[in-house]
């Protein structure tokens, strides 16, 4: 019928003393942001804007106890987006009843339900933080779910296209990534099959010619805001992968303070605009090449490996470092090729040059 059965006061209605127009003032009382059933009969989680988790009892109206989280800005409310309860036997065999809260900073706590014999200052028995788990998903977490039965917890971000599978099994209650699915945080602006085969066409995978799943392999390269280049296999998942470039880089940003794919993406290479790639020597050296928006140098990577493999594909009069004068605009790369031997790598410029490399040695071989 629509009718409303019962409201609960326990939360904002303290003594009696706030009126209804008191609770809807939203600057002196925080909004709920999420609900969670938990496995104790007649007990919610409620999440709200301030950051709090309650744990009230639904028959009698009364909370029972809460749970404070705070953001690492002060002027900043981390709000709680997502609760989940673990319900498996290894809990309950080492005493502790876990709660796993997500918050809109990509923060993950997991608290210890039980409470504990040392009080307060306001005289109520305490709950234990298990762990914590910072910045697991930029932009902060969408939801959070415990695998019935399993200390596995699933948890996705709002922002960052990404599935993250914890697993606790740590004497200390700690969580470790078990495994994860992850993807562009920008719209990809170039898609090319790996290997396509004689006449540029993608492969298709049969199971009757004997094909396998690496004849479904997809090179992605991510637009301005990700800059990663990634490959996907349309068969199977677990063969995705992001090339690397470099070691460190997320430690770099860390010491930065660039923070997220965004602050992670200034210290990636440019958008990739052009890519080439030719399997014939792949077994020897680099067999992928790819070209930068306003970049002058190609860069030569393993799809075997995953990573950027060198060597850099230039002129020996241009200059690498950042700090020092860039090559003119008339040398940005503006297209790529690898000849069907697997030996050179063609460059064409803004300029109109044709630049052709050794992609063993990087070293120039005319123009």
């Amino acid at each position: 019928t629509g009718k409303m059965i019962h409201s609960f006061q326990c939360l904002f209605n303290k003594k009696g003393k706030k009126n209804q127009r008191s609770i809807n003032n939203e600057e002196k009382y925080p909004t709920i942001t999420s609900l969670e059933q938990s496995p104790a009969v007649d007990t919610i989680a409620v999440g709200t804007s301030d950051g709090s988790v309650h744990l009230i009892n639904t028959l009698h109206d009364v909370k029972l106890f809460s749970l404070h989280h705070k953001s690492k800005n002060a002027k900043v409310t981390n709000a709680v987006s997502s609760i989940s309860f673990r319900t498996d036997g290894n809990a309950t065999r080492q005493g502790v009843a876990p709660v796993a809260v997500g918050c809109d900073d990509g923060s993950i706590s997991v608290w210890d339900l039980t409470p504990v014999d040392e009080d307060n200052q306001d005289g109520k028995p305490r709950r234990t933080l298990l762990t914590h788990m910072d910045g697991t998903h930029h932009g902060g977490i969408s939801k959070l779910e415990y695998l019935p039965g399993e200390p596995l917890l699933l948890s996705t971000g709002h922002v960052s296209n990404s599935i993250l599978l914890h697993v606790f099994d740590a004497p200390d209650h700690s969580g470790r990534i078990l495994r994860q699915r992850k993807g562009h945080t920008s719209p990809p602006q170039l898609l090319r099959y790996l290997h396509p085969g004689i006449g540029g066409g993608g492969i298709l995978a049969n199971a009757s010619d004997g094909t396998d799943a690496s004849s479904c392999q997809i090179l992605s390269c991510g637009g301005s805001g990700d800059r990663t280049l990634r490959l996907f296999s349309t068969a199977r998942s677990n063969l995705d992968k992001e090339f690397s470039q470099g070691q460190g880089l997320d430690r770099k940003a860390k010491k930065l303070g660039k923070l997220g794919p965004e602050g992670r993406a200034e210290l990636l290479l440019p958008e990739v605009v052009a890519l080439a790639n030719c399997e014939a020597r792949s077994r020897d050296w680099g067999d992928l090449v790819t070209i930068h928006r306003n970049h002058a140098i190609a860069y030569v990577w393993s799809t075997k490996r995953g990573s950027q493999t060198g060597p850099l594909l230039r002129q020996t009069h241009w200059n690498i470092s950042a700090m020092k004068e860039r090559p003119p605009r008339s040398e940005n790369a503006t297209s790529v090729a690898i000849s069907a031997c697997g030996n050179f790598a063609l460059v064409g410029t803004l300029g109109g040059v044709v630049y052709k490399y050794n992609l063993q040695s990087g070293l120039p071989r005319g123009s």
